[in-house]
């Protein structure tokens, strides 16, 4: 969240690339300032909440500590055909939704 945002807005930086990209509290993601400052006047924004993106937004971006950033891995396909190992117990549990089971593995 940055200081020039409405209140509930979250900016993050794109991936790969320079800029932000913006998530409302209805989470519509708004892929640039440009955008964000459009959507702010269809949906009648203040003048002094749109005026303070505006001069904000430019040439901005979200500070990063290289010492704090590491890459994620990324994660391998997942192959639909291929059946679930059988050694699994698999339970169902109140904290997921409908038909939703969950089992515990060892990695290694």
């Amino acid at each position: 969240q940055t200081d020039y945002l409405p209140a509930g807005w979250i900016a993050k930086q794109k991936s790969g690339s320079k800029g932000l990209i913006y998530l409302t509290p209805q989470y519509e993601k708004i892929s640039c300032a440009r955008d964000v400052t459009i959507y702010m006047q269809e949906n009648h924004f203040d003048i002094d909440i749109i005026r303070k993106f505006k001069l904000n937004s430019k040439n901005t971006s979200m500070p990063t500590n290289e010492q704090t950033i590491q890459k994620t891995p990324k994660r391998p396909q997942i192959d639909i055909d291929t059946p679930v190992k059988d050694h699994l117990k698999w339970t169902e549990d109140n904290i997921l939704p409908k038909g939703w089971k969950l089992a515990v593995s060892r990695k290694g």
